[in-house]
């Protein structure tokens, strides 16, 4: 039950609409009696638009609304009702007001009459609002010296061609107006104040049908705030705002950008009566009718409403303050034209969606010179499909607009107020935002150009000295990696000034990026044939190794996984350096390469083993895998570089990999392999060292899980090496010491083989 104080306000309305009515109805009678001056005549008709708008007013404070159910004191029938007179006492004032040649307060009954439209927009009774609306727009044009020629079919097949459903797009057009004598300032507020209300009330009738016309319409010269914009002076402030801001809502708001809705599915039948009209129609202007362009699909010709409807709303004198509203909703409308376009059954190719958002946002940046967060924002979203289709001179053009630079885009347009002033530029220096700094790491990305690469490297820098990173900046250093690469046989110098911004105090969230970046380098640095470049190649890896380090500490921001992975690439790359030089007869200057991959992919594996499950990660069993190789490496390059006790203790890694590695089934019988590392330890060990204890290959095992009988078969490959080096002093000795540790790890299971 609503309470009594509210409803005795719509009720009182009502009897007072009947009122009006009843009175009107008498004053007809009274006419056909009694002869009226025009003075009574306008009193008359005056009270009647007073009443009539009071009674609106009423309407609209009690919150009803067309389609509405929350006063049922009001309906539409009602309104119809109360608007009854309102034609006649305008069109009773319009002809007084002419015979009495007071031209001037015609545009004052044209303003009363917009005052009824506005509350009538306010309910949402559009349709007497239109039929208010198309006598207003007549007679105002008429004041400022134009007749208005009404457009009607000239024919019944052009009757049949007409929509089913009539619009009123019509109003919004203005034609030119005769410059010989200027409209004084009454008459131009009724024009502004016409074009406000007329626009919420036509653009609130339209459907989907009427997309096309909508899109014709606002790109029109005839588009009444085209045609005729408020002056500067004419409207408050506040007001031309409103009326800017409520044509905005308008656009955005109509039902022309509602989607069609789902078609059913179309029968053979009615497939089949269409396709041969469409054939005759084809096969007989094939000939002479050339290609015409495809006119645009409806989700892009909504986009370029939309479009129309920011244009607009950047003519509003309060913009300024609202600036980041503007771009964020620019975003928005950018990405839902492409989540459109690509759930299309035939979507259009990146190239030409990038170019769609191209138009739209250079448009926008053309009429706006406010920038903001949210304006960086759209230039960094923007600039991702400038990267997909690989277009570096959009990417630059952006990166300009994020730098206020003048390689902005421009366009020329209509929609610049010409009372706006732009704000004074600031100082490149300010400009350099993030999002610019961004931009510019992807143009280097695409270009792979020596400028680009130098400031690419600039703004590493001036990025790695912020307190946070950008979530894609990862990805960008992955980017610039591979653009370095392309870049190194243009210019070697821009490669490595970009390595050099990479510094240990990067932020820790790029590490990954930043250092496969510098193993990138590194790797494209060394040129067997240049002793030069083997220390550049080193610094690469040893500063991706410090990098990897620092993030290493810093546990708040490291995960289980990432360190151990940072390493293994950081070996991976050292043994590829060393394979290089190795090839290229270079054994001594590969050492430090090697010894260094296998130092750390051992560090590594320890790390990966600490953790459950990451050690049966593909990466990290493969890196075990080659660990025995890589320590093979070492010792041939030590040995090559007479470094032979070095080259016993690599070949005692690479002993120790190999049989931790081996199967089950394999170390019932050692292989060939190991056989090997045998030999060349006790070769060497006793051959070239003189060091008879080094054969003790045993010593090697401890503290391993390696079976006893496996480590027995190590033992007695060694007798075998030592037989054949008897006639050498130290061979015997080196055979007493082996026996002995043989017979100490046989004891007393194996008494014939300790009694041998």
């Amino acid at each position: 039950m609503p309470p009594t104080s509210r409803s005795h306000k719509p009720t009182k309305s009502v009897s007072k609409v009947e009122d009006v009515a009843d009175g009107i109805s008498n004053l007809k009678i009274r006419s056909k009696a009694v002869t009226t001056t025009p003075a009574d005549r306008l009193r008359t008709s005056m009270v009647t638009i007073n009443d009539i708008s009071q009674t609106l007013s009423s309407a609209v404070k009690s919150g009803w609304k067309l389609g509405s159910e929350s006063d049922a004191e009001w309906s539409l029938d009602k309104i119809h009702k109360a608007m009854s007179p309102v034609p006649g006492a305008l069109t009773t004032l319009r002809t007084v007001y002419k015979e009495q040649g007071k031209i001037d307060k015609l545009a004052d009954v044209e303003r009363a009459a917009l005052g009824v439209v506005s509350k009538l927009n306010g309910l949402k009774v559009y349709t007497l609002a239109l039929d208010l609306l198309v006598e207003i727009r007549r007679n105002v044009l008429a004041l400022f010296g134009v007749e208005e020629v009404e457009e009607r079919p000239k024919s019944r097949a052009a009757r049949a061609k007409a929509p089913a459903q009539q619009t009123y797009l019509h109003l919004l057009r203005l034609p030119v107006f005769p410059t010989s004598t200027a409209p004084s300032q009454s008459l131009q507020i009724a024009l502004a104040t016409f074009q406000a209300h007329s626009i919420k009330a036509v653009l609130a009738s339209l459907t989907h049908v009427h997309l096309e016309e909508l899109h014709a319409l606002l790109t029109s010269p005839e588009f009444g705030l085209t045609r005729f914009p408020p002056a500067s002076g004419i409207l408050p402030t506040d007001q031309l705002s409103a009326l800017y801001v409520g044509a905005f809502q308008a656009v955005a708001g109509s039902g022309a950008l509602s989607p069609p809705p789902t078609p059913a599915p179309t029968t053979t039948t009615t497939r089949s009566t269409r396709t041969p009209s469409v054939s005759r129609k084809t096969s007989g202007s094939s000939k002479s009718t050339p290609a015409t362009k495809s006119s645009p699909s409806p989700d892009e010709l909504a986009f370029l409403v939309r479009k129309q409807a920011l244009l607009i709303l950047a003519r509003s004198p309060s913009l300024e303050k609202d600036t980041d509203l503007f771009w964020d909703q620019a975003l928005k409308w950018g990405a839902i034209y492409v989540k459109n376009v690509y759930a299309c059954p035939s979507p259009p190719t990146e190239s030409q969606i990038t170019q769609t958002l191209s138009q739209f946002f250079t448009d926008l940046v053309s009429s706006v010179s406010v920038r903001g967060p949210r304006f960086e924002a759209m230039c960094e979203w923007w600039i991702r499909f400038a990267k997909k289709s690989k277009d570096t001179e959009l990417i630059g053009k952006i990166s300009g607009l994020l730098e206020g630079g003048d390689n902005a885009p421009r366009t020329p347009t209509q929609t610049r107020s010409s009372d706006t002033k732009a704000p004074p530029s600031e100082p490149t220096e300010t400009r350099q935002t993030p999002a610019a700094l961004l931009a510019t790491l992807d143009r280097a990305s695409l270009s792979a150009g020596p400028e680009d690469m130098c400031a690419a490297a600039d703004a590493l820098l001036t990025l790695c000295r912020g307190t946070s990173a950008d979530l894609s900046l990862s990805r960008r250093v992955s980017d610039l990696r591979k653009a370095c690469a392309k870049c190194w046989a243009k210019d070697k110098d821009a490669s490595r000034k970009v390595v050099k911004a990479i510094v240990p105090g990067f932020p820790p969230e790029l590490t990954v990026s930043a250092v496969d970046a510098l193993l990138a380098l590194s790797r494209n640095e060394l040129d067997t044939k240049d002793y030069e470049t083997y220390e550049k190649a080193g610094q690469g890896v040893t500063k991706a190794l410090t990098l990897a380090q620092a993030f290493s500490t810093r546990t708040d921001l490291s995960d289980e996984t990432t360190y151990p992975t940072l390493l293994r690439a950081i070996s991976n790359t050292g043994y590829t350096l060393a394979g290089a030089l190795y090839n290229a007869s270079r054994p001594t200057q590969a050492i430090g390469f090697v010894q260094q991959s296998c130092v750390i992919g051992e560090q590594a594996l320890a790390l990966a083993d600490a953790q459950p499950g990451a050690s049966k990660d593909k990466e990290i069993v493969a890196l075990r895998d080659h660990m025995p190789r890589r320590w093979e490496l070492l010792a041939i390059c030590r040995l090559k570089a007479t470094d032979r006790r070095g080259a016993v203790e690599a070949y005692g890694k690479a002993l120790v990999w190999h049989v931790a590695l081996l199967s089950p089934t394999e170390l019932e019988k050692l292989d060939d392999k190991t056989s090997h590392f045998v030999s060349q330890l006790v070769i060497i060990s006793v051959g070239d060292l003189f060091d008879p204890e080094s054969v003790l290959l045993s010593r090697l095992f401890v503290n391993l899980d390696i079976e006893d009988k496996v480590v027995r078969l190590v033992m007695e490959r060694v007798l075998g090496v030592l037989e054949d080096m008897m006639h050498k002093p130290v061979a015997q000795r080196a055979m007493e010491l082996v026996v002995d540790e043989l017979g100490r790890m046989w004891g007393d299971e194996y008494p014939i083989k300790r009694a041998k």
